[in-house]
């Protein structure tokens, strides 16, 4: 993954292009640590001698390791939010694509984010809590990325045969959302995840929800 500078929080930000490719450098190899060996395996010291830059700039830029996962936090979460912007783009979906066809392909599309984006996901939300302010960002451009899929989905909500279509959307969302999520977290420490795939796990979850919201409303 290749995570760009943000100039977001207290880092101080580089002035010269050399400086901004070793700023980028050193976020993409504490991103790819993180994603290798969590919080224990991201030390300033390995940082260091991946990105082939002086333990003494790191603390410079950064100032700690609270601050560089700050930052590393900051990128990633600006490249969700930006590829959940292009994906769930009202425009961007044809007005007379067929209801079925729009809600798969949402759900599938929510599935390939998390599937691009890795296991980092997992590792920003259990260590989120390390640095003050980051679980509150993180909560913010999750409730953003739910406003979007929910938004586009619902507007298909006269094709869906139930009384109560808002709600089945939200419990739609909530379906899809937990499970990618719970899959980019833990499925490499839970065996049942082990043998399944990402392709085959967002087909599944896609044909569950399509199914779900245009069958018909079952009886009280």
């Amino acid at each position: 993954m290749n995570l760009s500078f943000a100039g977001a929080g207290p880092v101080r930000p580089p002035q010269q292009a050399r400086s901004v490719a070793s700023m980028n450098r050193i976020l993409d190899v504490a991103s790819a640590l993180l994603a290798e060996g969590g919080w224990d395996a991201f030390t300033i010291a390995e940082i260091s001698r991946r990105a082939d830059v002086s333990v003494g700039v790191i603390y410079q830029r950064f100032g700690d390791k609270g601050g560089l996962f700050a930052a590393v936090h900051d990128a990633h979460l600006a490249q969700f939010e930006a590829r959940a912007r292009r994906a769930f783009d009202y425009d961007a979906w044809p007005t007379d694509m067929e209801s079925r066809a729009l809600v798969h392909g949402v759900v599938e599309q929510l599935g390939m984010i998390f599937e691009d984006l890795g296991a980092l996901n997992g590792v920003m939300i259990i260590n989120s809590n390390k640095v003050p302010g980051l679980s509150e960002k993180g909560a913010d451009v999750m409730a953003d990325l739910r406003r979007q899929v929910t938004d586009l989905i619902r507007s298909r909500s006269c094709d869906m045969p139930r009384d109560h279509a808002d709600v089945a959307v939200e419990i739609c969302f909530r379906l899809a959302f937990s499970t990618f999520m719970d899959f980019s977290t833990f499925s490499r420490y839970q065996g049942q995840w082990q043998e399944m795939s990402w392709h085959r796990l967002i087909s599944e979850v896609a044909d569950a929800c399509t199914i779900y919201l245009f069958s018909p409303q079952p009886a009280p």
